[in-house]
């Protein structure tokens, strides 16, 4: 039953597009949905533990969790979620748990389907996204549809049963409302991403300080040539006060400044281009790692958006600067602050990066391009 209530979902978002885009969502979901069947069977062919595809043991504990939840939902009685999931970040678990309480068991495949749903979604968002940044450029939106339907990266992460589709979705809903000045719907957004990703929600809520600086220097219309080099200064002052704030908010002071003298600190810097286009396996200690490196390769090869994504976005960059454009200039420069506070943290605390990382950015990478 929860199937068809799935299917019926991610049809009736059709209303969100043009009729001219009907067609092309309806093969969309189809090609989706095919996926999603083709996977749950290759898995259970093979046999492999929970029905699940092999690369990340997380895939156990959302499981675990989710059944735990619908058990405690069943039994009517008080439910603590955080004495179940045991982390702050358990938005995900719980959805998970009301899937499996609704369905009345576990199916791996109604999660599939679920994340498949959100993936639909993040494209239609994408989509009127493109409209606001170049509202005369009609091709580029259906363009811009297609190619955030058929991201590898978020298609093939949708058959895991990991939340990084779901924060994905609510990463590019946070940039579309930023962009077109929500201002009183982005609490419930960071309040969202506060029990998905809680180092996210502090880094968005920085990010939103620094554009309304930005935003207030250029009501003043101190974007002249004249003020142009004490705005960078105090942009770039606040960026690194609040970059401190957030280190220290996450971490001891001790712990940040044991990083920064035994140069952990700058390594991590150093390692930020491996990262950012999706290389680090090569770099990466591989006696830790899970895969060897050449399965490794085989996956960003799948995942080619992973490198051909930030290359393109680099240089989309330098152009964006050359023509001076200011709103997508000050754009750009949230964006780079909120990726790169949000790796270095991720850094500091895992000691590792993984294409993960990036996943929830590569949609407005390629809206950005």
């Amino acid at each position: 039953m929860l199937i068809l209530l799935f299917l019926g979902i991610m049809g009736s978002m059709v209303i969100f597009l043009p009729k001219k885009l009907w067609g092309a969502h309806f093969l969309i979901l189809f090609i989706k949905l095919l996926l999603v069947v083709s996977v749950s069977t290759v898995v259970s062919l093979h046999r492999y533990p929970g029905s699940l595809l092999p690369g990340n043991p997380d895939q156990f504990w959302y499981v675990e969790t989710a059944q735990r939840i619908a058990v405690e939902l069943r039994s009517k009685n008080f439910l603590d979620y955080y004495e179940i999931v045991n982390i702050h970040n358990r938005l995900y678990n719980i959805l998970l748990g009301w899937i499996t309480y609704l369905n009345g068991n576990s199916s791996v495949l109604l999660y599939r389907m679920f994340n498949t749903m959100i993936s639909i979604a993040i494209a239609i968002i994408g989509y009127h996204f493109s409209i606001s940044i170049y509202p005369n450029q009609r091709l580029y939106h259906t363009f811009a549809y297609i190619f955030l339907s058929f991201l590898p990266s978020l298609n093939i992460y949708s058959q895991f049963v990991l939340r990084d589709i779901l924060i994905s979705f609510v990463n590019i809903l946070f940039f579309y409302l930023l962009w077109i000045r929500k201002w009183a719907i982005l609490p419930i957004v960071i309040y969202i991403m506060y029990y998905l990703r809680l180092q996210m929600s502090y880094i968005y809520i920085a990010s939103l300080l620094i554009y309304a600086t930005i935003l207030i220097f250029k009501s003043l219309h101190f974007e002249s040539k004249k003020h142009k080099k004490y705005i960078l200064i105090l942009e770039i002052f606040i960026v690194m006060t609040l970059i401190s704030y957030l280190l220290s908010l996450f971490f001891k002071v001790d712990y940040l400044f044991q990083y920064i003298f035994k140069f952990d600190f700058w390594k991590i810097i150093i390692r930020f281009p491996f990262s950012f286009l999706g290389l680090d396996f090569l770099i990466a200690d591989e006696s830790k790692s899970y895969f060897s490196r050449s399965i490794l390769l085989l996956s960003r090869l799948l995942m080619i958006d992973g490198f051909i994504l930030p290359l393109i976005y680099i240089f989309t960059v330098y152009r964006y600067f050359k023509v001076r454009n200011f709103d997508l200039i000050n754009f750009i420069n949230i964006l780079s602050f909120i990726m790169m506070s949000y790796y270095i943290g991720y850094s500091i605390e895992y000691n590792v990066t993984f294409l993960r990382l990036w996943i929830p950015f590569y949609p407005i990478l390629l809206l950005m391009i």
